[in-house]
């Protein structure tokens, strides 16, 4: 167990169990927004405050949708009238662009996907489900005029706070966000969004989550990238590209095997996660003549990615098509070869039709053969019985007939093919969570599982935090893998298979880690964790007389309306948090 405590401590880090600090905070210039439920968590130099969550999160492993509502309708306090106020003062509907830029800076950064829909007359905080509803997006942005307020915008938290309202955005359109303006609308936008996904604010001054509004901030800081990468982790490569194929013209992805009867193959499930990345991906035509090969990346319904599409012969070099257009987003990029030349291969390249961060996302790519005719062999000569010739005998040769040599074997060269195969196991959505800083947060747990885990190779493990809110017995029973149960100290307190428990003497903090049992590759695991309270000691109290004076003292405090307006948190049914955003 000493070895097991020492691995803990090496994991978690010096430093790592610090206490927190509280870092001073600018004088308030303007109202700010009260992040709730904020919690000091660990950073890459220790526990401190650089940033705060508010306590929710979405289900990263679908594309959150957003959507804007049409005016008119009821957005909480008032009436939706921000598609007026923003076309006018943006000369149209760009203003939407600017909130798909932000959506995508977060996403550039972390295991994120967003996609836009349709909206339809409902007001804020409609009856329907927080993530998924057909009617509108996960995320809306609306608002109204807020009227004599210091507030530029309000926006209430993620999942699992409240109904629809999670994650709306409210904009004060008292104020004008033209560009140029006072208040840069891509600055309060990345902010406000911020908050949609799950943080709260941050004392750093250099963060985009920073309290106050102090000019353009249209990227994120290092504090804003620990942020959120805490809640859904850092952006990963795809399946191919963590095992090394497609990230190069040798490694592409052979597809052709996926080819079905009609000649069309889908390839899912992959991702360009970095700016500037490429994906390679290969086929060879089929036995037609004049058949067209066309490959697309369709990104619509599945990212913000502006994707493109290169078609290139591999023999020559010679790129044959090309199609992407950097003024869209979520889009779908086409490329027609006609008179694909039979059992030629041809080589595809997936990239970003832009240098920004609209070039990070999921796409999925769509290969097909179409029309054409298939090349049938030639028929064999018709085989006739030749009319029998009467001639005269040969005369008989006494000389042996020479001996024939066996013809020389017919060398052939054949390409070499590089068929390019998908791991056998994918990573899990949280396959981040390989360390004490991106532990999965599991809240404070009575009785709770998790399933569809998997270890893609024998040794990854995973990472997984809880925490008791009293004392007593805690089960934690685990499939197919080993694991350490290790208390807020990193300190082992339990380890092995299947089922075991544990004593928990206080209310506390504990982490679960599961690890390989036998070094190799786990494809699907699951775990759960119950706590059986201890039952509560009983303690006959001494009767005891006192005398008790109770003194009330009222204390009267002003409050400069000039320079400071209070705004109270408010809850929507089912508890959505909702924060108030300073003039931004």
């Amino acid at each position: 167990m000493a070895g097991l405590a020492a691995r803990f401590a090496k994991m978690l880090g010096p430093g790592k169990l610090a206490p927190s600090r509280r870092r001073p905070t600018a004088p308030r210039r303007r109202l700010a927004c009260e992040a709730l439920e904020p919690r000091a968590l660990l950073t890459a130099s220790g526990l401190g405050t650089d940033y705060t969550l508010m306590g929710g999160r979405w289900n990263n492993t679908v594309p959150i949708s957003f959507s804007f509502p049409p005016d008119g309708v009821s957005w909480d306090q008032g009436t939706n009238g921000v598609n007026a106020a923003l076309n006018a003062e943006f000369g149209g509907t760009s203003w939407q662009g600017v909130v798909a830029k932000a959506l995508q800076t977060w996403a550039a950064v972390t295991n994120l996907n967003f996609t836009q829909v349709a909206d339809g007359p409902y007001g804020f905080n409609a009856s329907g489900v927080n993530q998924g509803d057909p009617n509108f997006g996960d995320i809306r942005i609306g608002g109204y005029n807020f009227g004599p307020s210091q507030t530029i915008a309000r926006t209430y938290g993620p999942p699992p706070n409240g109904q629809t309202g999670a994650g709306d955005v409210e904009l004060n359109t008292n104020y004008n966000f033209a560009p140029g303006g006072s208040y840069d609308f891509g600055t309060v936008i990345l902010h406000e969004l911020g908050h949609s996904l799950g943080l709260g604010e941050s004392p750093q001054p250099s963060s985009v989550m920073y309290t106050y509004y102090s000019g353009v901030r249209q990227a994120l800081s290092s504090y804003d990238i620990e942020g959120i990468q805490s809640l859904y982790g850092a952006r990963t490569s795809d399946s191919y590209q963590s095992a090394g194929q497609g990230t190069s013209a040798a490694s592409a992805v052979d597809v052709t095997g996926s080819l079905n009867a009609g000649e069309q193959a889908q390839v899912s499930g992959v991702s360009l996660s970095t700016i500037g990345d490429v994906e390679f991906f290969s086929v060879v035509a089929p036995n037609f003549n004049g058949a067209t090969l066309q490959v697309s990346a369709v990104a619509s319904g599945l990212s913000l990615l502006s994707p493109k599409v290169t078609v290139i012969d591999p023999s020559t070099g010679a790129v044959l098509g090309v199609n992407g257009n950097a003024a869209l987003y979520g889009d779908n990029a086409t490329v027609s070869i006609p008179n694909a030349v039979a059992g030629h291969r041809y080589l595809i390249e997936v990239t970003g039709a832009t240098g920004d961060v609209f070039s990070v996302g999921s796409y999925a790519l769509q290969v097909g053969f179409n029309g054409g005719t298939a090349n049938n062999p030639s028929p064999a000569p018709v085989q006739t019985t030749p009319t029998p010739v009467q001639t005269a005998p040969a005369p008989v040769q006494s000389a042996p007939a020479p001996v024939q040599s066996a013809p020389a074997p017919v060398q052939t060269t054949t390409a070499p093919v590089t068929i390019a195969q998908a791991p056998t196991i994918a990573p899990d959505s949280f396959a981040y969570n390989n360390s004490f800083l991106t532990a999965t947060e599991l809240g404070s747990v009575t009785q709770t599982s998790l399933g569809n885990l998997t270890l893609p190779s024998g040794p990854n493990y995973q990472l997984f935090a809880f925490e008791v809110s009293q004392p007593g017995l805690v089960f934690v029973a685990a499939g197919n893998v080993n694991v350490i149960v290790g208390d807020s100290l990193a300190r082992p307190v339990a380890s092995g298979t299947g089922l075991l428990g544990f004593l928990a003497p206080q209310a506390g903090r504990y982490y679960l880690l599961f690890l390989s049992s036998n070094g190799a590759p786990v494809a699907n695991y699951g775990f759960a964790v119950e706590l059986i309270p201890s039952p509560p000691v009983v303690v006959q109290p001494i009767p005891v007389t006192t005398t008790t004076t109770i003194t009330t003292t009222t204390t009267t405090s002003r409050t400069n309306h000039s320079t400071k307006v209070r705004v109270a948190s408010v809850s929507i049914p089912k508890g959505p948090v909702r924060t108030t955003r300073p003039k931004h």
